[in-house]
């Protein structure tokens, strides 16, 4: 039996080859009668992470027809979920809508029953994530956006100065 260990540990989905050459002997001196050459892809020990949020934390002018976008660096597991994994709230209430895991579960997608109402903040809450190897996202995201203002600007006080000739 011959053990080999790594001076630093394989990475999350290495491809590792062994090559074991002639040179390698018994106790008595006799060699390898061949070479033997054998290989393994190591597994994932690396969690899920946000590859890219839309809308964006803070974000401003999002359109009413906008949907919540959270793409992965990996694939996830949407099963693994213990509550929704996309939270869309306006005044504290949740927004109805549907989520869709897309491109081989890479990405999330909430979208809203109804558009969002112009003139409004939202906040967003996504769960941490589980990838297909069980590695959990340490945490998830929470974070608000606004939509877009189509309040026309208003003057609240008109003050005319009185020592100006008109």
């Amino acid at each position: 039996i011959a053990t080999f260990v790594p001076a630093t540990p394989f990475g999350g989905f290495s491809q590792v080859n062994v090559q074991v050459t002639t040179a390698v002997q018994d106790r008595v001196g006799r060699p390898l009668a061949e070479a033997a050459v054998s290989g393994f892809l190591t597994a994932d020990s690396v969690p899920p992470s946000f590859a890219s949020i839309s809308p964006t934390a803070s974000a401003t002018g999002v359109v009413p027809g906008a949907t919540v976008r959270v793409a992965y660096g990996e694939a996830i597991n949407p099963a693994a979920f213990a509550a929704p994994a996309i939270e869309l709230r306006l005044a504290g209430a949740p927004v109805a809508g549907q989520i869709a895991a897309i491109l081989n579960n890479t990405v999330l997608v909430f979208t809203p029953t109804s558009p969002l109402q112009a003139n409004a903040t939202y906040s967003v809450v996504v769960q941490p994530a589980v990838d297909v190897f069980g590695n959990v996202q340490p945490q998830g995201a929470a974070f608000v956006f606004s939509t877009i203002d189509t309040l026309a600007p208003a003057i609240q006080q008109l003050i005319a100065d009185r020592t100006t000739a008109v």
